[in-house]
């Protein structure tokens, strides 16, 4: 079960009570590149996963939702807006009713504690400012459903809406929507008069790698949550309870894991796996030496054992003196917390080999 803030607006959440369907902003002047990173955090949502709507302008957070649907891109004019579209949607349900709302200070008090991770700060991000979707790690929802609780004493937690009927959309492929409505290099969203679901067997490409690094996040994000089996016995990550995408390693947020999967129970995560993505570049040395850094220097602020935490690194290539470092270090230390993976896209599938 994945655990997601939505970034929304007064108007745009009241429309979205109403139709329990959520709606990123975007669309008429999304360059390429922006399209696939919106569809990275919107594709990391499943059915079953909770929610937390945040409305900036009233500084409030209010909750808990439920995903009803796989996600889609529609752009009809649902958000009466003529000057903004809000394409990237999925269906959610009231899953706990906590009519008022929690201010935002409260939720930042639990990240000066250190009890939430996951996020620094609704207003600056340095990974994107288009991020609408952000991810939370799953123990951190009990702190915020005390907060409110804190918030909603009297209230019945348990009294919420009849579920809506779900529609379900057309599918299509992820090249083939990129060439039908991303050809001009932006998001063809007059083009678009039908709710569309992208599947992520087929990705766009250039010269034989994945069109954006975004894009080889999705597909594997994907396969991880939605039809794991191959890919996850592939990299050996079977028994994974969470995947979250670019989770911090250090809570100053200087450095974010591409993808990080944990293995947890209701206490505690249990293993890591951090992923580290290149879309089209060979790796040295200094690059395997700078995330193992990154992975000790994690492990020695949480307390785990080397047992309980690797790296994989995906690229195109990898030199000669980077392979041999690792299989150096496994002789001499008895030692080997990384993992290396070459990939390439032929026809917009994706080939992944391992070398160490």
């Amino acid at each position: 079960m994945g655990i997601h803030v939505c970034v929304t607006n007064p108007s745009a959440f009241n429309i979205s009570l109403k139709s329990r369907v959520y709606g990123n902003k975007g669309g008429i002047s999304d360059s390429d590149e922006t399209f696939w990173g919106k569809s990275r955090d919107l594709y990391a949502l499943k059915p079953d996963d909770l929610l937390i709507f945040y409305v900036k302008e009233q500084q409030k957070l209010y909750g808990i939702y439920k995903v009803r649907s796989m996600p889609f891109i529609f752009g009809d004019n649902l958000f009466g807006s003529k000057n903004q579209k809000y394409p990237y949607r999925f269906y959610f349900e009231q899953h706990k009713n906590y009519p008022n709302g929690i201010p935002v200070f409260e939720f930042y008090s639990l990240v000066e504690k250190g009890l939430v991770n996951s996020i620094s700060s609704f207003e600056r991000d340095i990974t994107a400012s288009y991020r609408g979707i952000r991810q939370l790690f799953t123990k951190e929802l009990g702190y915020i459903v005390e907060l409110f609780r804190k918030y909603n004493p009297k209230s019945d937690p348990d009294d919420i809406w009849e579920p809506q009927i779900v529609q379900n959309h057309r599918q299509v492929e992820a090249d083939v929507f990129h060439r039908a409505f991303l050809s001009k290099g932006k998001f063809s969203i007059h083009d678009l008069n039908e709710p569309l679901e992208i599947l992520f067997n087929r990705i766009p490409q250039k010269n034989n790698f994945a069109r954006y690094e975004t894009v080889l996040q999705t597909y594997i994000n994907y396969h991880l949550l939605h039809d794991g089996k191959s890919l996850r016995e592939q990299f050996n990550l079977e028994r994974l309870t969470e995947v979250i995408i670019e989770a911090p390693i250090f809570q100053s947020m200087q450095f974010r894991t591409d993808l990080l999967v944990l293995y947890s129970d209701s206490v505690v995560n249990y293993f890591h796996s951090f992923i580290e993505l290149k879309r089209d570049r060979k790796i040295y040395i200094d690059d395997l030496s700078q995330l193992i850094g990154y992975l000790k220097s994690y492990a020695s602020s949480k307390n785990l054992s080397q047992s309980s935490y690797e790296g994989i690194f995906v690229s195109t290539s990898f030199k000669d003196e980077a392979i041999d470092y690792l299989r150096n270090r496994l002789k001499v230390e008895q030692e080997n917390i990384v993992k290396l993976f070459t990939y390439e896209v032929k026809k917009g599938e994706v080939f992944f080999k391992r070398l160490i």
